[in-house]
């Protein structure tokens, strides 16, 4: 019996347990003298013991297979409906990027061009072949201006509606409104990105248009249709900021000049309105290149009268631009017709109605002294100095 043991092959899968468990079980049920020792007794115990013990073993085995296989096949099964999702997903964003109106490129981390739409090659005239492969910010008219915007998405800053400029491939300039979204991997580490740019040249010509007409209509607004310079309206309203910058000490001083066209009335009835409205015409041209550009204003102030304004200027400069402008006048030899100029000097406690009438009173003093000459108002005395 010891020997019969002692040759089965103990094995501890599920069927090496079986046959030990018949085995002892046939020891112990078959007939035998119930003398029989105790020897015999723990010989026939110790493999039926083993052979329960592998039983157990191999039935948790297979009952730890049994879950590891079925979690594989949820796991694969989960594994198919993602990969069919992503497939779903990457045929619907190539129809997007294929179909989109707008210009979109996907980047990698790096910047450079992987892909772009159709409506890239028809908006800036590039083939994939010829632009796949190279720098985004060759595409940009400020090639320093990729940068910037890639360091933006790195630190995570939404960049969306970015107005900038595109170079086409025959080199006009296109405008545009450009997104960027960032492609992340599953370590949520950026792996590219998604460049979205909206044509908007078109938006950006009207625009300037409308800028444009609304400047040209703001100009009619304030401007003399005749002489070209700015109407009395628009006076109002520079001499009052005049006066607010001399008060907050932008200027030292200021000066008016109020000049009047001597004859004028004459000329227009011996000569016609026409001959009157080419002097006024003319008028405007000479006070215009007869004053500093971006600083002094001229305006028409009313029929044949016309006012300058000179910031920080002092009675030296305002007579050398009153006698300039006398002087060019004259050349032109309007029939009779001659200047007549007041001026005057501001001062913090003027209001515009004072400042006018010394300037008025300085110019009649000039028109009865005969004319084509300028008249200084200095206080107390009411006048001073003549040409």
């Amino acid at each position: 019996m010891i020997l019969f043991f002692r040759g089965i092959r103990f094995s501890y899968t599920g069927h090496g347990a079986l046959v030990l468990l018949l085995v002892a079980l046939g020891v112990c049920f078959f007939p035998f003298d119930a003398t029989a020792s105790v020897r015999l007794r723990v010989i026939i115990a110790i493999p039926i013991a083993c052979a329960l013990a592998t039983l157990v073993v191999a039935l948790y085995r297979a009952s730890k297979f049994r879950e590891r296989y079925h979690s594989l096949k949820d796991q694969l099964e989960k594994q198919k409906v993602l990969t069919k999702r992503k497939e779903r997903l990457a045929n619907y964003f190539d129809r997007v990027l294929k179909d989109a109106a707008d210009i979109i490129f996907t980047l990698d981390v790096e910047g450079f061009i992987l892909k772009f739409n159709l409506g890239a090659e028809a908006i800036l005239g590039f083939s994939q072949q010829g632009i796949v492969g190279t720098p985004f910010k060759t595409m940009l008219l400020d090639n320093a201006e990729a940068e910037e915007i890639f360091a933006l998405v790195r630190r995570d800053v939404r960049v969306q509606n970015r107005e900038t400029r595109m170079r086409a491939k025959d080199g006009h300039e296109i405008d545009v409104s450009m997104s960027v979204s960032e492609m992340r991997d599953e370590a949520n580490r950026i792996m590219g990105m998604v460049i979205t740019c909206k044509d908007v040249t078109e938006r950006k010509r009207l625009e300037k248009e409308l800028i444009e007409k609304n400047a040209l209509l703001e100009s009619l607004a304030i401007t003399d249709n005749l002489s070209g310079l700015y109407n009395v309206r628009h006076f109002h309203d520079e001499i009052n900021k005049t006066f607010t910058r001399l008060r907050r000490g932008l200027y030292g001083r200021f000066a008016l000049l109020l000049i009047d066209i001597d004859k004028f009335k004459e000329l227009n009835d011996t000569q016609g309105h026409k001959a009157g409205d080419a002097v006024i015409e003319k008028m405007g041209e000479i006070i215009r290149v007869c004053i500093r550009k971006d600083l002094d204003s001229a305006f028409r102030y009313g029929g044949d009268e016309f006012v300058v304004i000179l910031p920080d200027a002092d009675e030296k400069s305002s007579v050398v631009v009153a006698d300039r402008i006398i002087t060019k006048f004259a050349a032109f030899r309007f029939g009779r017709t001659s200047l007549s100029v007041g001026i005057t000097a501001a001062i913090a406690e003027d209001t515009e109605e004072t400042l006018v009438h010394r300037s008025d009173f300085a110019m009649y003093q000039a028109k009865r002294s005969g004319g084509n000459r300028y008249r200084i108002y200095e206080e107390g005395t009411g006048i001073q100095a003549q040409k």
